[in-house]
C-alpha cells in the first residue's frame, strides 16, 4: 500500500479526469481525501458514489469507467499524514526556513517542496524558480509561517524582474490554495498577515487576488 499527501492525490485525480476530458469540480478532491481518510484505503467502488449524477450526465460517461479510471490513478493508495517540512527560500544573500505541506510543487511536479527542498533567487534565477519561491511562501503562509523578511525579499526581487507580474503571482497563489485547501478562515487570516506586513506590488496584488478567487472553493 502506498502512501501519498493529500494534494498529490487531488493532482493524480485531477489528471487522471483531465486525461479522459471529463470536467474536474474542485470539491472532488477534498471528498475523496476524506473518504478515504476514513477507510483506510482509496477503493474506487466506493468513491464513485461520491460523485453526483450530474457528473455522469455532463461528462456522458457511466459509472464504471470512473470507476476504472479512479482505480487507475490511485486504488489501493493512503493519505500520507505528514507534518510540515521546512524548505529553504534563499532571496539574494538572505536564507529563509520555511515549513509549507508535503507534497510535489503545482509550479513543477518534479519538485517536492516539502522535502527540504532549496529554492534559489537570485538576480540570473529562472522564472520557474522565482514562482517557485512564491509558491513556498504562499505554502508557509497558509500553514501559518508567513516570513515579513521573506515577503519583502521576494517582493523586492519580483519587482525587478519585466518577465514576472502579479497575474504569475495570482496563479500560483489561488493554485496552491486549490491544492492544499485550508479553510476560510485560514486564508483569511494570511491576507491579514500580509496586509499588516505592508507589502505592496505585485506580490502582495497577486497573492490578495489569487487568494481571493479561491475563496469561494475553500471549506469553511
Amino acid at each position: 500500500m502506498t502512501s501519498i499527501a493529500p494534494t498529490e492525490l487531488q493532482r493524480l485525480i485531477a489528471s487522471a479526469f483531465d486525461a479522459q476530458g471529463w470536467e474536474y469540480d474542485l470539491s472532488i478532491g477534498p471528498k475523496f481525501v476524506d473518504a478515504i481518510r476514513k477507510r483506510g484505503t482509496a477503493e474506487p467502488a466506493q468513491l464513485v458514489q461520491l460523485l453526483p449524477g450530474v457528473f455522469f450526465e455532463r461528462n456522458r460517461v457511466d459509472r464504471a469507467l470512473v470507476e476504472d479510471a479512479i482505480a487507475n490513478a490511485i486504488g489501493g493508495r493512503s493519505v500520507q499524514e505528514a507534518g510540515n517540512m521546512p524548505a529553504t527560500v534563499v532571496i539574494g544573500s538572505n536564507n529563509y526556513q520555511l515549513n509549507v505541506g508535503a507534497g510535489a510543487s503545482i509550479v513543477n511536479s518534479n519538485v517536492n517542496l516539502g522535502a527540504g527542498a532549496q529554492v534559489n533567487v537570485g538576480s540570473d534565477a529562472s522564472k520557474e524558480d522565482v514562482l517557485l519561491a512564491v509558491e513556498a511562501i504562499v505554502r508557509a503562509g497558509l500553514a501559518g509561517d508567513w516570513s515579513d523578511d521573506a515577503g519583502r525579499d521576494l517582493g523586492r526581487a519580483l519587482s525587478a524582474r519585466s518577465d514576472l507580474s502579479y497575474e504569475d503571482v495570482q496563479h500560483v497563489a489561488a493554485n496552491v490554495a486549490k491544492a492544499e485547501q485550508p479553510t476560510k478562515q485560514r486564508a483569511k487570516d494570511f491576507l491579514t498577515r500580509v496586509a499588516a506586513s505592508g507589502l505592496s506590488g505585485a506580490l502582495a496584488t497577486g497573492i490578495t487576488a489569487g487568494l481571493g478567487e479561491a475563496l469561494t472553493h475553500l471549506p469553511v
